[in-house]
């Protein structure tokens, strides 16, 4: 019993001590939950219901911890979103303290956390509103009536430094643990208040701008109806601004007869979204509340605002536009009337001043086809060239007339550098004779024999920068130096140089040297007269030729004018080609050491050896000669010096027996000729040298300033030629000759005469003067060709105006002769429309001479000599003899247009020809090889004359020094 006692004893103390065990660890964790700690857990062992219990403890706990952590995290991210928020978050009490702030609140009113923290919020208000913010919330308190709470509000807040700035204030109301707390939300209103006053400002600028504008601004919506109506709108249409806003914009300004494009323009906008007047400049009339209409200029341009469509319409009256516009009009009008009118004048005078002008150098030219001595034929020349001068200056007003109107056409045609440069010193040695002065030209090597361009416009720059030189300089030498770039250009750059030792320009004066009517000189020295247009025409040239001009030149240090041109070269030979005799020897003797300089430069470039001398003294000294002479050169300002027994020394003493002496002279006569000629100088010849001239002088060839053309007929009778001309003097001129070169020519002195004879026979070709009395030449062509349109009708003209010549064109006429004409022009041009006439064109005597003279290469047939031996040689030249003859038979009886085989046959020619040292047949093979290859019918023609001729002389040659 007292066993089973201690034993249920037992029990009931372990029972008990179970249960406080228990308790205990509930009561433990309990405690530790309420601490705060996460995670805690009670041991379960055991089904009874204590271990039921500690599993329901342990799953109660489990979701505490979940809500727990979900809260703190949810607390997290709340505080990260207000501490990072731009706004600021305040939290006060019912009592208006401060409990707690976000760090925005810091930054924007420049306070620490801890100084805010138990503050009034009446701390971030000015001083004046504190006490009726605490008046809200005992208000809100008190009757709980929301003047602040609930809403928001735009006020000025104050820094912890004292500075106002503009917030939004937000205040919400919250219960937390049914106390009553607020919650404000601060915004800072600074930028978006900086940014309003900035608009206004724009608004107001632009406002007023439009106020203010000279343009008129009117805007309508969609419907039309006007919206915005400026002050200048006001002013233009006389409607006040409040009585047009609201209205169609077509009751006001659009004219009647326009409201139904109006109406079908807004309609197509609003369908299409595009218009015909939007974004574009128009001008159109409009009319204003008076009721008159006015020109406008009107731009319209679309405004989208969302889903509202408007339309800006800027608008300027240009009625003093257009009033200006209609003067300048009448004004244009007048003043191409007025220059209709002077180039009528113009083109009269020319009329009147070229026609004698043509009777006159046609006669000189017919003069120097006949038989004339030396001195004549010198003076014949020079008073070619003088009319030749008058015709450039008539040329040169009518030059600058064009360069005005912008109608300046440049030609292309063959010329002769050389003879370019001589013929413009030629003509104006005698003024440079007058002033003491001395001209002398250089033409390189490299400037070939022919080239292509203007050559009229070339001579006129050319003539008026040596005329500047001669003018502005009192005494020394005047040159012309003449070259060819070096540059592997399509086009040759031939550069010319004038030098003078004048007066010079100041560089000053340079800047406006090249200006219309500008002189850089005393305008009253009547030394220096002139219009002030030569250069300023001369760059104009230059510039339409490719090329430029430049100048170099100080005050009395004379002045150097260098410009170029593009050209075309006219052979395929670049360099101009001459042969000397072997071993020549030339002595000058000239007191001027730069006129000396320049032709020694000359003779030098081909390889042929020149002594100097400036004085008598020097060429006394044997010394200083050494040898015997080809050519000597005496200028005139020895003469003085000497008498008929030096004259005869020099000869015996210093020429070869083949040897020439010349004297230059400025000036002939036959009082010069006489003289000299007592004194033992029987050749005399007229300064300055050319290049052919100095050459021409060392060959022996006569010394003339032109070479001879000779135009003969192939047979006697060549076509039937009515000339129609009012000028007896320009029918004989003209008349002699056509007749000469085998046509038969009839005349008519005026329009009438012309038709007439037309009717009564046929003609092969006619030349019509373009004015004459009765009926002029157009009206005259005009009905030759009406009745007859196959007729071949030349104008011939001294009128060279566009005007003219096109009408002549324009009538029917197949091309157009500029008077005066010259035999070589007219010829040329009739040999183009009548193609069967057999005219045999300029056949340069001098040049066939010069050919003959130089007819071998004694170099190449020594080296041949020298390697073949004489017997082989024979047997080649026989060859090549029987071959020339070939080739110049084939060459004959070739049409001059059978340009490729007259190319072949000159190539082939031109290459055995040079091989055997035939010199004078090579080179004219290879400009006849030339010539075909640019198709040039009538050079063509001369050409195989010449080959011909220098052909069969080469042949006898060989024939007697080789075979026979």
């Amino acid at each position: 019993m007292a066993l089973r006692n201690s034993s249920i004893f037992l029990t009931k103390c372990d029972l008990a001590l179970y249960l406080t065990r228990n308790l205990t660890i509930l009561t433990n964790a309990s405690k530790r939950i309420l601490a705060g700690e996460l995670g805690v857990r009670i041991p379960v062992k055991g089904k009874d219901e204590i271990a039921q219990m500690g599993k329901a403890f342990n799953n109660m706990i489990d979701k505490v911890d979940a809500r727990t952590k979900a809260l703190e995290a949810a607390n997290i991210r709340l505080n990260t979103i207000l501490d990072s928020a731009v706004d600021g978050f305040v939290i006060i009490n019912d009592k208006g303290t401060i409990t707690d702030i976000n760090p925005a609140i810091s930054r924007l009113f420049g306070y620490a956390h801890n100084e805010l923290i138990g503050q009034n919020v009446a701390i971030f208000l000015p001083f004046e509103m504190r006490s009726s913010h605490d008046s809200f919330i005992h208000q809100y308190l008190e009757t709980g009536v929301t003047q602040i709470i609930g809403t928001s509000r735009e006020l000025m807040a104050q820094r912890k430094d004292g500075q106002l700035f503009p917030i939004a204030l937000s205040v919400s109301l919250m219960k937390i643990d049914n106390k009553v707390m607020f919650i404000g939300l601060v915004k800072d209103l600074s930028d978006v208040k900086r940014k309003e006053v900035a608009a206004a400002k724009t608004e107001s600028v632009l406002l007023a701008t439009l106020a203010a504008s000279l343009d008129s601004l009117i805007t309508i919506d969609i419907d039309g109806r006007v919206v915005e109506f400026n002050l200048a709108a006001t002013r233009l249409f006389g409607y006040s601004r409040h009585e047009a806003i609201g209205r169609y914009l077509e009751e006001l300004i659009i004219p009647k007869s326009q409201h139904s494009s109006h109406r079908g323009g807004m309609e197509r906008y609003r369908q299409t979204g595009s218009g015909n007047i939007i974004n574009k400049r128009i001008e159109l009339l409009a009319t204003c509340k008076a009721g008159n209409e006015i020109p406008i200029e009107l731009e319209v341009v679309p405004i989208k605002l969302g889903n509202e469509i408007l339309f800006t319409a800027f608008l300027r009256d240009i009625s003093e536009r257009k009033a200006s516009e209609l003067k300048l009009q009448l004004a244009k009008e007048q003043a191409e009337l007025g220059n209709k009118v002077k180039s009528r004048f113009l083109a009269t005078m020319s009329h009147e001043i070229r026609s004698p002008l043509n009777a006159i150098l046609g006669g000189v030219e017919l003069l120097l086809h006949s038989k004339l001595n030396k001195e004549q034929r010198i003076h014949a020349n020079i008073t070619r060239e003088a009319g030749s001068a008058l015709l450039n200056t008539i040329n040169d007003i009518l030059d600058f007339s064009k360069i005005e109107a912008g109608q300046m056409v440049l030609e292309s045609n063959e010329f002769e550098p050389d003879k370019l440069v001589a013929q413009v010193l030629q003509i104006l040695e005698p003024k440079a004779y007058d002033k003491g002065l001395q001209l002398v030209s250089f033409v390189d090597r490299n400037v070939p024999q022919t080239l292509l361009g203007d050559r009229q416009r070339l001579n006129q720059v050319i003539h008026n920068l040596v005329d500047n030189a001669i003018k502005f300089s009192v005494s020394g030498t005047i040159t012309v130096e003449m070259w060819i770039a070096d540059n592997q250009q399509s086009l040759m750059q031939l550069f010319c140089r004038v030098t003078d030792s004048g007066i010079g320009i100041s560089e000053e004066a340079q800047s406006k040297l090249f200006k219309e009517f500008s002189q850089v000189h005393d305008t009253h020295n009547t030394n220096y007269k002139g219009t002030g247009l030569g250069l300023a025409i001369c760059r104009e040239l230059i510039t339409m030729m490719g090329g430029e001009i430049e100048l170099e030149s100080e005050l009395d240090k004379g002045c150097c004018f260098t410009f170029y041109v593009s050209l075309q070269p006219h052979e395929a030979n670049y360099c101009h080609s001459y042969c000397p005799p072997t071993k020549s020897r030339v002595m000058l003797a000239h007191t001027d050491l730069l006129w000396l300089s320049i032709v020694s430069k000359q003779y030098s470039q081909y390889g042929i050896e020149t002594v100097v001398v400036n004085s008598w003294g020097e060429i006394k000294e044997e010394s200083l000669l050494l040898g015997r002479f080809d050519l000597v050169l005496l200028d005139e300002t020895f003469l003085f010096e000497v008498d008929k027994n030096e004259i005869n020394w020099l000869k015996q003493t210093n020429l070869s027996d083949e040897g020439t002496l010349v004297a230059l002279v400025s000036a002939m006569s036959s009082e010069i000729s006489q003289s000299l000629s007592n004194i033992g100088l029987d050749q005399v010849v007229n300064k300055p040298l050319s290049r052919s001239m100095q050459f021409a002088l060392l060959s022996q060839d006569a010394p003339s300033n032109e070479s001879e053309e000779v135009y003969l007929a192939e047979s006697l009778f060549q076509g039937h030629i009515l000339l129609a001309e009012d000028s007896p003097a320009n029918q004989i001129i003209a008349g002699t000759m056509l007749t000469k070169a085998g046509f038969d020519v009839t005349y008519a002195c005026n329009g009438v005469e012309a038709v007439k004879l037309m009717n009564e026979r046929a003609f092969d070709l006619v030349l019509m003067d373009i004015r004459m009395p009765e009926m002029d030449g157009l009206e005259a062509s005009h009905i030759i060709l009406s009745t007859n349109p196959n007729q071949i009708i030349l104008a011939m003209t001294a009128n060279v105006m566009k005007e003219e010549v096109e009408q002549c064109y324009l009538v029917g006429m197949k091309d157009f002769i500029s008077k005066p004409v010259n035999q070589k022009m007219l010829l040329s041009i009739i040999q183009k429309w009548l193609p069967n006439a057999s005219i045999t064109l300029p056949i340069i005597s001098s040049q066939v001479k010069s050919f003959s003279q130089n007819l071998l290469d004694e170099i190449i047939l020594s080296e041949l000599s020298t390697a073949l031996g004489k017997d082989s040689l024979s047997n080649m030249m026989a060859v090549f003899c029987e071959e020339l003859l070939e080739r110049v038979a084939t060459l004959t009886v070739l049409d001059p247009t059978q340009f490729e085989l007259i190319e072949d046959q000159a190539h082939t020619l031109k290459s055995s020809s040079g091989s055997f040292g035939a010199a004078a047949l090579f080179l004219l093979a290879q400009q006849l090889e030339s010539s075909a290859r640019n198709k040039q019918t009538e050079i063509i023609y001369t050409l195989i004359k010449q080959v011909a001729i220098i052909g069969k002389e080469t042949h006898d040659a060989f024939m007697e020094r080789f075979i026979q």
